[in-house]
């Protein structure tokens, strides 16, 4: 659970352990809404998962274009033959930069991209963790592949690996934001 929300997601300061009724129980327009606490969390929830998106596709779009333009070193030639260092490190860097400058901008008046003091927590390090973990999911996806002997995990999507590959890096990266949520989304 959480023990306050990013500002810009309309946030509650909850307690530690269960919520008090205060903190449960809002008033607006002098009509009491129990839900508002539920909502938040709703909307942040929504939010995290649409930002890991957002930062895994700057990620491999990223890791793709820099792979292609200065790629010479695979990352691992058995797995994903086509990845390269040089593009995991282009994705990653650039995962950093915009995925920062988007949740800093989101984040409103309160920070300053240019003044990394008044960033929120999340707004760099969710961009970290998906920039470090983001290329791994995508390995951990090909290795299944090369396992169950397949190329691709459907044609909805040719030369692209499929419609699953589109969750590889997803799937490790939520996971380990969800591991690590009280310390990543708590500021």
């Amino acid at each position: 659970h959480y023990r306050s929300f990013p500002r810009f997601l309309g946030g509650v300061g909850g307690g530690h352990g269960r919520a008090s009724k205060q903190s449960t129980t809002h008033v607006r327009h002098g009509v009491t809404d129990p839900n508002q606490d539920k909502n938040a969390k709703e909307d942040s929830a929504g939010f995290i998962l649409f930002s890991i998106f957002v930062l895994i596709w700057i990620s491999d779009s990223m890791a793709y274009v820099g792979g292609r333009l200065l790629g010479r070193t695979p990352l691992a030639p058995t797995l994903s033959p086509k990845k390269t260092w040089e593009g995991a490190i282009v994705g990653g860097l650039f995962t950093l930069l915009l995925g920062s400058a988007y949740l800093v901008q989101l984040d409103g008046p309160t920070s300053r991209f240019t003044e990394f003091a008044t960033w929120p927590r999340y707004a760099w390090l969710l961009p970290a963790v998906i920039a470090i973990v983001a290329p791994f999911g995508d390995l951990v996806g090909s290795k299944f592949k090369r396992m169950a002997q397949i190329k691709d995990s459907g044609v909805f999507l040719p030369g692209h690996g499929g419609f699953l590959d589109r969750f590889d890096s997803f799937l490790l990266s939520v996971i380990l934001v969800a591991l690590l949520q009280s310390y990543i989304l708590v500021a």
